[in-house]
């Protein structure tokens, strides 16, 4: 298994190497043959990761990265050679043992900022952390975009940015889905004094340290509970949709191709749902 995480990483994309779910995985099935891991194994190595007080999200991943292994050497195996390793001659399991073990779906976040919450968490930050804010507000941008942000992908003649989502980038899809998004007066007064200081090329905002920052930060207004970039997102999506703009706008500005995913950003409450009644009651007296 070692010699295969070792030459496959190797040639993964950036996006989807999580070098800690590697480390989990080689430490669990050290002087383990490939051939020899069973669905007894995958549900040992679930309540291995439960026991290390690992969430149920973080645990699917790393069963789903261990997937991948077993398909990508499946293709590997029917192709032969691959990164100049022959694999033909690898043995397998008659079936993807993860594949066999189910992965609970965990519990969807469903929580938002109120503005009370968004205005004390500017007022108490740093400039730093307040540009940052903003943009993950304004421009519902996923952190990990925002952290890779350059003046290379921002267009101020137009007002717009236009980037590859990070998270798109895979082993199927390397060079990633493309995101343009509008920017407003406010975003271009943010980043405007930042790319005239910053070498083209060079992030714009500073990443480091930001959860301790931003864990920090969130104590003090007293909203522990807030995630920095889901949570802004979704915050930002329930309020368009409250306020009348239609779901394929809403959707495709947080990047998504259609509406599939916006009910995760945008669920409707009981509130929504007596908002509507009074609506229907009030036009059908």
């Amino acid at each position: 298994m070692k010699i295969f995480w070792d030459n496959y990483w190797q040639h993964l994309p950036t996006a989807t190497t999580t070098k800690k779910h590697r480390e989990r995985i080689l430490l669990f099935f050290r002087n383990r043959f490939i051939d020899t891991i069973s669905k007894a194994d995958i549900e040992d190595f679930r309540r291995h990761l439960i026991g290390q007080s690992l969430s149920p999200q973080t645990t699917n991943k790393a069963q789903m990265l261990l997937s991948r292994m077993f398909t990508k050497l499946a293709e590997y195996q029917e192709g032969g050679f691959a990164h100049g390793i022959d694999y033909s001659k690898i043995q397998l399991p008659k079936k993807n043992p993860c594949a066999l073990v189910p992965r609970p779906r965990p519990k969807k976040r469903s929580q938002i900022a109120t503005q009370q919450e968004f205005d004390r968490l500017r007022y108490l930050a740093d400039d730093d952390m307040t540009d940052i804010l903003n943009m993950l507000f304004f421009t519902r941008l996923r952190p990990s975009d925002l952290k890779r942000l350059t003046s290379n992908e921002i267009d101020l003649n137009h007002m717009k940015i236009d980037l590859i989502q990070h998270k798109t980038i895979t082993t199927k899809n390397p060079s990633g889905i493309q995101l343009i998004i509008p920017i407003s007066q406010r975003i271009a007064d943010i980043l405007l004094p930042r790319m005239a200081r910053c070498k083209p090329g060079t992030p714009l905002f500073p990443w480091k340290n930001i959860q301790k920052r931003w864990q920090d930060l969130r104590e003090k207004v007293g909203c522990s509970h807030l995630q920095l970039g889901r949570d802004f997102r979704r915050t930002a999506a329930t309020f368009l949709t409250d306020n009348g703009v239609d779901d394929l706008t809403n959707a495709q500005g947080l990047g998504h191709a259609d509406t599939t995913m916006l009910p995760t950003y945008a669920p409707r409450t009981i509130t929504n749902q007596k908002k509507s009644l009074e609506i229907l009651e009030n036009s059908w007296k």
